[in-house]
C-alpha cells in the first residue's frame, strides 16, 4: 500500500485536458480570444438597447402610431445588425487586448506584469488602441454609409439593388482606396486611446 499522498495516475483524457489549458494559458492568442468574445459580449448586451431607443425614437416621430408599444417590437428588430456590429466590434477588441498583451509581457521581462509602473501600462493601453484605431475607424465609416446607403434605397423615388455591406465597401474602396481605412483615423485614435486607458490601466 503506498502512501496516503500518493497521486494517482491521470488518465490520457485528463492529460490532454491539462495540455490543451497549459497551452492556452501561455498563448500569446489567449488574449485574441478574449478580446473576441468581449466583443461578441459587449453587442449582445448593448445592441438591443441601441435598437429599442432608435425604435422609441422614431415612435415619437409618428403622431398616428395607436398600437401598444410592446406589440411593435420584435427580438428580430432588438437585433438588428448585431452580426455586422459584433463582427466589428469583437475584431477591434481583440487586436486591443493582444496587443497590451504581448506589449506588457515584452516591457515586463519575465517579472509579474501587474508590478508594472502605471506610465509603461498606460504606453501599452495606448498602443492597443492604436494597433486597433484602423479597423475601428473603417468599421464605423462602413455602417454610416450603409444607413445611408439603405435610406437612399427606401426613398420611394429611388430604385436599384438593395445595398449590402459587400457593395458599400466596394464602393468605398472605388472612392478612397486604401485610404478607406485611415479617413478619420486621428480623430478615432485621439478618442480610443483615452477610453482603452480608462478600461485597461485605471
Amino acid at each position: 500500500i503506498g502512501p496516503k499522498n500518493s497521486v494517482a495516475p491521470t488518465s490520457s483524457a485528463e492529460r490532454g485536458n491539462q495540455a490543451i489549458i497549459t497551452y492556452f494559458a501561455q498563448s500569446p492568442f489567449k488574449d485574441l480570444v478574449k478580446g473576441v468574445f468581449s466583443g461578441w459580449t459587449e453587442v449582445l448586451i448593448d445592441q438591443p438597447f441601441v435598437n429599442l431607443t432608435k425604435i422609441v425614437q422614431r415612435r415619437m416621430r409618428e403622431t398616428n402610431a395607436s398600437d401598444s408599444f410592446w406589440k411593435t417590437v420584435s427580438v428580430r428588430q432588438l437585433y438588428g445588425g448585431a452580426l455586422v456590429n459584433g463582427t466589428g466590434m469583437s475584431f477591434i477588441t481583440g487586436v486591443q487586448m493582444f496587443t497590451i498583451g504581448g506589449s506588457t509581457r515584452l516591457l515586463s521581462q519575465g517579472q509579474d506584469s501587474h508590478s508594472l509602473p502605471l506610465w509603461k501600462k498606460i504606453v501599452v493601453s495606448s498602443l492597443g488602441a492604436v494597433a486597433a484605431a484602423p479597423f475601428a475607424s473603417f468599421s464605423e465609416m462602413l455602417m454610416d454609409r450603409y444607413r445611408d446607403a439603405l435610406k437612399g434605397y427606401e426613398e420611394p423615388s429611388k430604385k436599384g439593388m438593395r445595398p449590402t455591406y459587400l457593395t458599400v465597401t466596394r464602393d468605398l474602396w472605388k472612392s478612397y482606396g486604401t485610404g478607406m481605412i485611415t479617413k478619420g483615423l486621428g480623430h478615432t485614435i485621439g478618442r480610443d486611446v483615452p477610453f482603452v486607458i480608462a478600461y485597461d490601466s485605471m
